[in-house]
């Protein structure tokens, strides 16, 4: 559907009323914890500051040009403020760092190198209008409270709306609906949780859009779509550190889009699914993937899973037609950058990768695998990832298969073929490694993936010698410049 659709339809359901911005601070939460290593002023006004386990954030939203001024309660030497495309200039007067901005971006401002304790600052566009509170579609949060509110179940045509300023504590759910949307510059917090759970879960909607918030601390996987179509994720920025907390898990979707967001996650940032584990019905839950584009989004991934993934679990035909572009990926500390892990029978097909810049790869820049592994529908029950008196593999998350294995195994393989890199830009002290590595040679191989202009510390990777890869049952792998 067109989203301006879901505009028109808020106007006509009188769920908006008009908004006046210029530089907008919101009230304080009461009750919310508050940083005490970093103070920020946007043209002279004091911004809270929130705190959490990774970091200190801070949020607001603006027009024009504003004077940002952050002062840490540390003294500090160097101060690197990304993504480094931004262009940020800075000046440091008194052990305050000043600068200006003139668009909406979210940033994090490091000090002398740690990334353990990074002030973000998220800075929104101003909001074009804000909602009638007491609209009967609508659960409305206003600002400067803290909220306990357990689920909050949407159906078809409701909104919820976190104001900026306010802090609501629960999880999202919808089944079933159409047009639901949840939107504000609040944040939705799972800290509290000591249980595993999915903040926000779609499953099988059509028209979902999330939008402005921050989500803080989820105990599991933040925002998951299943088997649902038409959905927008925008200018939502997630903070994460716990166990499991996948930024945004795409289960089986059509027509889906992840634009201007940030995901600091311990867990994969971006992860493309498909398996009947998270469908009703099993094998009849089973969906391709499809039209599902990343764009212009900030992306830190710290010790588990990866940046950009499409895999393990690929329990369907087909996930076709996947775009990352403009993306800048400011930490990778661990795992991979671009991955594609191929545990099932899935054909991977039509992914492209392109104008993308990377600050800090550890580990894996690029691992494509198709093969076993714990996530595996034939995975042997003793190792698989859902067993919890599971036996650990020694690949880790892959199963070793013997030459005499290689047959029994082959029916539930797929493959991965027609992938396109384009401009990518690397950054590391130390280069990391690239692996392509396929199942066998023949049917479940990697096919036809171009690498064109990947620069890795400003040198041009024209082999797979200069890139440091590893290929393996692959054919079609070609360099351009």
């Amino acid at each position: 559907m067109r989203w301006t659709a879901l505009v028109f339809a808020a106007l006509a359901l009188g769920l908006w009323a008009p908004a006046r911005a210029a530089v907008v601070t919101y009230p304080t939460p009461e009750g919310a914890p508050q940083a005490s290593d970093f103070q920020v002023k946007v043209d002279g006004q004091a911004q809270f500051v929130h705190d959490s386990a990774i970091a200190a954030f801070c949020t607001f939203s603006f027009r024009g040009k504003v004077r940002v001024s952050v002062t840490p309660q540390k003294e500090f030497a160097r101060v690197d403020i990304r993504p480094k495309s931004r262009n940020v200039s800075f000046t440091v007067e008194d052990g305050t760092i000043h600068f200006d901005l003139e668009r909406p971006c979210q940033l994090s401002i490091e000090l002398d190198g740690d990334i353990e304790r990074p002030l973000f600052l998220f800075a929104n566009p101003p909001e074009k209008k804000t909602p009638k509170p007491d609209h009967e579609r609508m659960h409305y949060f206003g600002p400067g409270k803290v909220y306990d509110v357990g689920e909050i179940i949407l159906t078809s045509g409701e909104m919820l709306y976190i104001a900026g300023g306010a802090v609501v504590r629960g999880r999202v759910r919808a089944e079933n609906a159409r047009n639901v949307r949840v939107a504000g510059y609040g944040v939705l917090d799972g800290t509290h949780r000591d249980t595993k759970t999915q903040m926000l879960k779609f499953s099988r909607c059509t028209g979902v859009e999330v939008s402005g918030i921050v989500i803080l601390g989820s105990y599991g996987w933040t925002v998951v779509p299943i088997r649902s179509d038409n959905v927008k994720i925008d200018n939502v920025k997630i903070v994460g550190w716990r166990d499991n907390d996948d930024g945004v898990d795409i289960v089986g979707c059509h027509n889906l889009t992840v634009s201007d967001s940030f995901l600091r996650t311990k867990d994969d940032c971006i992860a493309v699914k498909a398996s009947p584990a998270y469908f009703e019905g099993g094998e009849s839950g089973l969906r391709d993937v499809r039209k599902v584009a990343v764009v212009n989004s900030v992306l830190w991934n710290a010790e588990w899973g990866n940046a950009m993934e499409i895999g393990f679990e690929l329990q369907t035909e087909s996930v076709r037609d996947i775009v990352f572009k403009d993306c800048d990926i400011i930490h990778v500390e661990r795992g991979g950058t671009f991955t594609i892990h191929n545990g099932d029978w899935a054909t991977v097909e039509n992914i492209r990768f392109e104008d993308i810049r990377v600050e800090d790869s550890r580990d894996k820049l690029i691992e494509f695998r198709i093969g076993l592994s714990i996530y595996s529908g034939d995975c042997p029950q003793e190792y698989h990832r859902q067993n919890p008196d599971r036996k650990r593999s020694p690949l880790g998350q892959w199963m070793f298969v013997t030459d005499d294995e290689l047959s029994t195994y082959a029916a539930r393989r797929g493959r991965i073929r027609n992938v396109h890199f384009k401009d990518i830009d690397v950054t590391a002290d130390k280069p990391p490694v690239s692996f392509l590595v396929g199942y066998d040679n023949d049917e479940h191989s990697v096919q036809n993936v171009t690498i064109e202009n990947l620069r890795i510390n400003g040198a041009l990777v024209r082999s797979p010698n200069e890139g440091h890869f590893t290929i393996e049952r692959a054919k079609g792998i070609r360099f351009a410049p």
